[in-house]
């Protein structure tokens, strides 16, 4: 990010210095850090069977993120189909030599306020002239393992299963009816990998470094562990570059490990820590809400997204035993040799209740970003207050009843049982390419704002991109959407209307004369056709 602002842009020299100063930084640290030396650590039987099964899983999905079909580019799981377009535009319009700090090219005219630390990672490695889907797939698999290991030191095989395999009590309709399908993804409570891990790519660094940090200070809170110098350093990077990957993890790590400072008297001991994660993190936050003018996408929402639904079967439906799982912990802690950990399980719980009504997005499934790390403190709570305690055979018992339903919403996404979905024609954006070829970077293109726009796959930026990422990102886009339609329409004072939203080109392909030929718009016949394409136009406006 430095030297991107200290030289304007991202480039190919930039790139490889970036990646080989973290490398080394990172064998350095890793060298000195003998508590946490091994990535992939011993294991028993059933955790090593847990950990080569989800690599499999996580192998297969990163494969098939974006890879070529018969017809076109396509990729495996449907939870894709919106957000991976705008990760790869994300990427290679910083790698393409976009002015730093670039604007968003979804929404052209604006600073691109979204969270952009995993997409400028990979826009380095696109910039040293890796291909895209081999890049996406090395990164996706290798912060697999990252979680894999960081989960299992954490809370043993049960936290490997509470991220990767949760699920409540839809997918046990496999067994009534017969068929391998995940009925659990037609509910609220998803299945993370599913939903979270392979979508929502800030994850890919958030859940392996909030696993880290929070474990890490819980065990000092506790006084079950005394910080090193370096350990206290590594703590304080991690922690302020959350916010930079994931907002909402950087937020509600933050807010639960803060209170418990408050709550354990370390404000103080662990000053060296916090401080520096709140200043470095916080400006991120002041930046990516346009200094808090975008808190009005908080509100309330009572119940989450069951509206109308009956509170109590939402919930059992949607988690099923970790409701009884959580009731046992709870019991649990009444015990004297869990006094210590109450505060912290009284926490999670009120943090998770308050977070199924305040709502963090103007999407309130999004707040599911928040509520699963409550999730995961209060699946840590179940594992460290009763079932490290128990027999095999009663754990494995608990860990059929716990997981089943999460591998059945694994296996049945994996090629064979499930063919995937097309992003892109291969015939459009080989067109596209060509189109675009004569047009400038810092081009602004007026398209139709659809989700996967072959123009949007070059990297090009764009008046206006789909409407369904800018409202969740709290982009107020309606006068911009209502003048784009009257460009494109060809109605009166077309060119004020380009100069009005910053379009300088117009994209002329099959989604915009489907959607606006009929209107046979007069500029046609007047600006000049720049394209090199015989399929699509591309108008200069002057």
């Amino acid at each position: 990010m430095l030297l991107g602002l200290a030289t304007g842009h991202l480039n190919l020299p930039i790139s490889a210095t970036c990646l080989a100063a973290g490398t080394l930084a990172g064998i350095w640290v890793w060298r000195h850090y003998r508590r946490e030396y091994r990535l992939i650590p011993e294991m028993t039987t059933i955790p090593a069977l847990f950990f080569s099964f989800l690599v499999f899983v996580s192998f297969q999905h990163f494969r098939y993120l974006l890879y070529s079909g018969q017809q076109g580019l396509r990729t495996l799981h449907l939870n894709n189909f919106g957000d991976l377009s705008m990760h790869i535009q994300f990427i290679r319009h910083m790698a393409g030599g976009a002015h730093f700090w670039p604007e968003n090219p979804e929404y052209a005219g604006e600073l691109l306020r979204y969270p952009l630390g995993i997409d400028l990672y990979n826009a380095l490695w696109e910039a040293l002239g890796i291909p895209m889907a081999d890049h996406l797939f090395v990164v996706g698999l290798t912060m697999t393992i990252v979680a894999l290991s960081l989960l299992y030191r954490w809370m043993g095989w049960w936290g490997i299963g509470a991220f990767f395999m949760n699920a409540g009590l839809s997918n046990w309709q496999c067994l009534l009816k017969g068929r391998l399908f995940d009925f659990q993804n037609e509910v609220a409570w998803k299945n993370f990998f599913l939903s979270v891990w392979i979508t929502q790519r800030g994850f890919l660094y958030a859940i392996p470094a909030g696993a880290y940090l929070t474990k890490t200070m819980t065990e000092v809170f506790l006084e079950e562990r005394i910080l090193s110098r370096l350990e206290k350093t590594v703590c304080a990077i991690i922690w302020s570059g959350l916010a930079w990957f994931h907002l909402h993890s950087f937020f509600v790590v933050s807010l639960f490990l803060g209170i418990c400072m408050v709550l354990y008297k370390k404000l103080r001991s662990m000053a060296g820590v916090y401080v520096p994660a709140m200043i470095v993190g916080g400006l991120f936050v002041v930046f990516s809400t346009d200094f808090f003018s975008k808190a009005g996408a908080i509100h309330l929402s009572w119940n989450w997204v069951a509206g109308k639904e009956n509170f109590i079967s939402f919930w059992l439906v949607n988690l099923g035993p970790w409701i009884v799982l959580w009731g046992v912990a709870v019991a649990t802690l009444l015990n004297k040799a869990n006094a210590r950990v109450r505060p912290m399980a009284f926490l999670a719980f009120v943090l998770f209740l308050v977070f199924t009504f305040v709502m963090l997005a103007p999407w309130n499934w999004d707040n599911i970003k928040v509520l699963l790390w409550m999730y995961l403190l209060l699946a840590w709570l179940i594992n460290r207050t009763f079932l490290v305690h128990l027999r095999p055979l009663a754990l494995s018992a608990i860990g059929v009843v716990a997981f089943f339903p999460g591998a059945v919403s694994l296996i049945s996404s994996l090629p064979g049982n499930n063919s995937g979905v097309e992003l892109y024609r291969t015939e459009d954006i080989k067109e596209s390419k060509l189109a675009l070829s004569n047009v400038p970077k810092d081009a602004v293109l007026a398209v139709d704002p659809i989700p996967n726009h072959p123009a949007v796959f070059w990297g090009a930026k764009v008046a206006m991109s789909y409407p369904g990422h800018l409202w969740s990102h709290g982009i107020n886009y309606s006068i911009r959407e209502s003048k784009l339609e009257d460009l494109l329409k060809g109605r009166i004072n077309g060119l004020n209307l380009a100069r009005d939203i910053g379009v300088t080109h117009i994209y002329w392909g099959d989604n915009e004369r489907k959607k606006y030929g009929v209107f046979d718009p007069p500029w046609r016949d007047r600006l000049k056709n720049v394209s090199r394409s015989a399929k699509i136009d591309v108008y200069e406006i002057k």
